[in-house]
This record gives C-alpha cells, sequence and structure tokens, in this order.
C-alpha cells in the first residue's frame, strides 16, 4: 500500500512514517524541504513543494491508496490555512480516484454523538473567542470534508503528548465516560494507520485517547452520614457529586450532575432504595448544567417536581448579568456562557420555587442555607442533629481555582471555582454563614466528602481567610 502523507515533518508525522515504513507500506511525503523530515528509505519518496502547490499535491497523490493528514497550526493564523489545503488535497483525490482521507484534528468543532461538559464548551467557546484564527480553519475544515464526497475519518485526540505505542486507545465521543484526556503521538500514528487500511469511522470523527475511563466504577453510592449517600460521577476535573438523602420512609435527591446521567443516578437509587424506588423530591443546590443537567430527564421519569430557592428559579428563562458585580473578563464571559447553557436545559416547565421557611421539600429534619454568590440563588443543606453539611457549590472540598489540585483529588475545604462564580462578595458572605454551622460533614458539590471534628475548624479558618482577600463590593450608584 501507498499512503500519501502531509504534514510529516510534524512530531507526530514522523513518528507516523516511520511506523509505517516498519511496517512495510510505501510513503509519499510532502516535505518542505526535505531534509527537515530527517528520514531516508527506499521505500520512502518525498515530495518537495507546499500546500499550496497543485502540481506537487498530486505528485504526491500518484499512486496512492489511501492519504493521511496532520497538518495544524502552530500558531494562529490569518485566514483558514489547513482547510485551503485540505481543499487542495481533495481535489486532487478526487483526480486520481483516490478516495480514503485520516486527519487529525483536535475536538474544537462538535458533532452528534458528542455530550460535551459545560467546561468543555466553555473551552470551545473560550477558542472560538480569543483564537477564532484557529476555531474557524478548524470548522472550515470539517466542512471541506464534509462535502469532499471522499471516505474521510477525522480522529481527535484531546491532547498529544509524548509517550510509548501500547497499540490500545479508547474510542468514543466527548462526554461519553470512556475516553481519557491525551492520546500518546506514537498511538495516535497507529491508530491512523489502521484506519487508513481498515476503512472503519467513515464519515465520522471519534475521540481517541490512551486511556478508558469508565464511569460504571464510579456509579456506587457510599454512605457518608447516616442516610445520606454520594455518588461520584465523571472523572478529575469535572467530577461532580449526587446525593441520595433519607428521611423517614422517603428519600429525597440533591443535584443530577450532567446531562445524560439520569440512567446512572436510578440505578444507583435502586442500589440504595431498592428496585423501582422513586424520590419524594428532586432539589437542586443551584442550576449550572453540571448539577442541573439530569433534571429534565429524571423529572419526567418519576414524574416529579424540581424545587430551587426562589432566588434561583429566574436562571430557568432569564439568566443574570456577571457584569453587575466586579469581576474580570474571563469570569463574566464563563457565568454568562454558564446562564446560557442553563437556559438551554429545558427545565422551565419542572423548576419550582420553594419556600424555605416551610422546610425542605420531602426533608422535614433538614433546613435550607441560603448561600448566594456562586449563583444568585444558591442554597445548601443542613442538618442540625448531627451536623451534616450539603454545600453545593457554595464551599468545595476540591481546589478547583488551582490547576494542581483536582488531578491528585487532594482533600480540601475551598471556595467554589471563581471563574464560574457570580459574585464573589457574596460567595465569601456564605462561606462564613456555613462556617458559622461548624458542620462535621462537608459534603460538596466537587470533591470527596470531608468527615470528622477536624472539618468545622477547616471551615472556620478558610472563612476569615477569604472574608480578608475577598474583593470589596462596587458602591451603589
Amino acid at each position: 500500500m501507498i499512503i500519501a502523507v502531509f504534514g510529516g515533518t510534524s512530531a507526530t508525522g514522523r513518528i507516523l512514517i516511520g511506523q509505517a515504513l516498519d511496517e512495510g507500506q510505501r510513503v509519499n511525503a510532502l516535505v518542505r524541504p526535505p531534509a527537515r523530515l530527517g528520514i531516508v528509505h527506499d521505500r520512502l519518496r518525498m515530495v518537495p513543494g507546499d500546500l499550496s502547490d497543485a502540481a506537487a499535491i498530486d505528485r504526491a497523490l500518484e499512486g496512492a491508496d489511501g492519504v493521511i493528514s496532520l497538518l495544524g497550526q502552530s500558531a494562529p493564523q490569518p485566514g483558514t490555512p489547513i482547510a485551503r489545503a485540505t481543499r487542495n488535497i481533495v481535489a486532487s483525490m478526487h483526480k486520481f480516484g483516490v478516495r480514503r482521507l485520516v486527519i487529525v484534528a483536535r475536538p474544537g468543532v462538535l458533532v452528534p454523538n458528542d455530550e460535551p461538559s459545560v467546561l468543555t464548551r466553555l473551552g470551545i467557546q473560550a477558542t472560538r473567542r480569543f483564537r477564532h484564527p484557529v476555531y474557524d480553519d478548524v470548522v472550515e475544515t470539517a466542512r471541506v470534508l464534509s462535502e469532499s464526497g471522499l471516505d474521510w475519518t477525522i480522529v481527535r485526540p484531546p491532547a498529544l503528548r509524548d509517550g510509548p505505542r501500547t497499540g490500545h486507545v479508547a474510542v468514543g465521543y466527548l462526554g461519553d465516560g470512556v475516553t481519557g484526556g491525551s492520546l500518546s503521538r506514537a498511538n495516535a500514528a497507529d491508530f491512523m494507520l489502521e484506519l487508513v487500511v481498515s476503512r472503519q469511522y467513515i464519515g465520522k470523527a471519534p475521540v481517541v485517547s490512551d486511556q478508558r475511563f469508565s464511569s460504571v466504577a464510579q456509579s456506587l453510592p457510599v454512605q457518608i452520614a447516616p442516610g445520606v449517600y454520594c455518588l461520584r460521577m465523571g472523572v478529575g476535573i469535572t467530577s461532580t457529586n449526587v446525593y441520595f438523602v433519607r428521611s423517614d420512609s422517603s428519600w429525597v435527591l440533591i443535584d443530577t450532575a450532567g446531562p445524560n446521567r439520569g440512567a446512572e443516578i436510578r440505578s444507583a437509587a435502586e442500589t440504595i432504595f431498592g428496585a423501582g424506588s422513586r424520590p419524594a423530591a428532586i432539589l437542586l443546590t443551584h442550576l449550572h448544567a453540571t448539577h442541573a443537567g439530569s433534571a429534565h430527564e429524571l423529572a419526567t421519569e418519576w414524574g416529579l417536581p424540581v424545587y430551587v430557592h426562589p432566588a434561583e428559579r429566574p436562571l430557568v428563562s432569564t439568566g443574570y448579568k456577571a457584569t453587575e458585580h466586579p469581576t474580570g473578563l474571563l469570569n463574566r464571559l464563563t457565568t454568562q456562557a454558564m446562564s446560557k447553557n442553563t437556559r438551554e436545559l429545558d427545565l422551565a416547565s419542572i423548576v419550582h420555587a420553594f419556600d424555605p421557611d416551610d422546610g425542605v421539600p420531602g426533608l422535614p429534619d433538614w433546613q435550607c442555607i441560603a448561600t448566594p454568590g456562586h449563583t444568585p440563588g444558591h442554597a445548601s443543606f443542613f442538618r442540625a442533629s448531627d451536623r451534616v453539611l450539603l454545600s453545593g457549590d457554595a464551599v468545595l472540598t476540591v481546589n478547583l481555582n488551582s490547576p494542581a489540585e483536582p488531578s491528585r483529588h487532594r482533600q480540601q475545604v475551598s471556595g467554589p471555582p471563581r471563574f464560574s462564580t457570580w459574585d464573589p462578595h457574596q460567595a465569601a458572605e456564605s462561606i462564613e454563614r456555613l462556617a458559622r454551622l461548624e458542620p462535621r460533614v462537608l459534603a460538596a458539590g466537587h470533591g470527596i466528602p470531608m468527615i470528622g471534628d477536624e472539618v468545622a475548624p477547616a471551615l472556620l479558618s478558610f472563612s476569615v481567610e477569604t472574608r480578608q482577600v475577598s474583593p470589596a463590593r462596587r458602591s451603589e450608584t
């Protein structure tokens, strides 16, 4: 087989060409200049030229059975250079009757099977805003392929890294709990060479990574206090907690994780409470999509309303204005985007406000603690009899404000993510309010629950520290 390779002088390209030659394939590589490739082999034909040279592309396609493109922008460039190059390659493929094309691209464009997390959507939106030449190039390249009439596949690694060739990769789509966070260049090359021969995933754009992550292993609820169970869903920085709380003969679900988690939550509930078990109510600490994402699915399945604090209910339809508070550009963009994601969850018909003065729906032995700041109507729930606090994102037990901490899963009292907090001043006041409860169990929306006599002093110390550095509220005018 003869494979035409474009982008062969990239780090992944050199590895791919080396693997192809080792496997007995012949390679035509378009390079400028040829010396940059640094590979000499009797089955390697180097074609001098660049991607704007139609004649050079034709020479690279002569006799080829398939094409692999590893083209990408190392830095933002004007226009859409990768899309233009891909269009030239497609034209040459039609000329020579070559149908198979495999390319590599970052997952910056969503495809129908993707179920991206809020953080993934925010990352894509940030790229679109701040690195729009790169984003536009990826979008246009995908369009060129979709209209090409060829047998194409886009391989989307979350990130490429140096690493060994193991021959084992996870293949899936964004948000399905299957793929991990990176793909070794050696495995990327191996997978693309397999595709150009096997013709799998034609017309598709799978996400490919080194490690297989399974949400099933995490879908086991753990009891953290009498009648209180925690279900941790997702991996790494995207991990979110869901709580099942028993009260007398009934139980209540608090938070619903991200979208499409309903089946896992129902399965966990049946593990705790028995087959066909149904809660008395669904409560949400707040309406961010990482906590309300499966609310509509579960409310429909169980035939139940979903309850939020009265100050949170308007977010269902109107959102909120981050510009009212002393936050930076990234915070404003993030909170506005998360507000938009909430409005897209189709919650208007199922979400209802409850009156905290009348108690917590389905939980007569608990009280609602208003903890605005992360969102306007964020609520926490507290059982005074044994000082169990379900704090949502008002207080976390993992530091999402430090890139290093979430990957180590270190338990520590921390505030809500700064980039997605609506009003930092109110958030600090809410942390102080929760510290006065002196909880013995701190179960947050993110992080492993903290249990023991050391919880209250740790929360108090953090509250004092937060108040000292919290931003002053903008004066009223």
